[in-house]
């Protein structure tokens, strides 16, 4: 929920993480963040 780009790139590095559970979800989204 950062910007465009983020949720992009993540959608296209990890598309079934977002559909996993979020326990996943949150760390994927900590490591891109950081």
């Amino acid at each position: 929920m950062c910007g465009p780009t983020t949720e992009a790139r993540f959608s296209g590095a990890r598309p079934l993480v977002l559909a996993i559970p979020p326990r996943k979800n949150v760390g994927g989204r900590s490591h891109t963040a950081a």
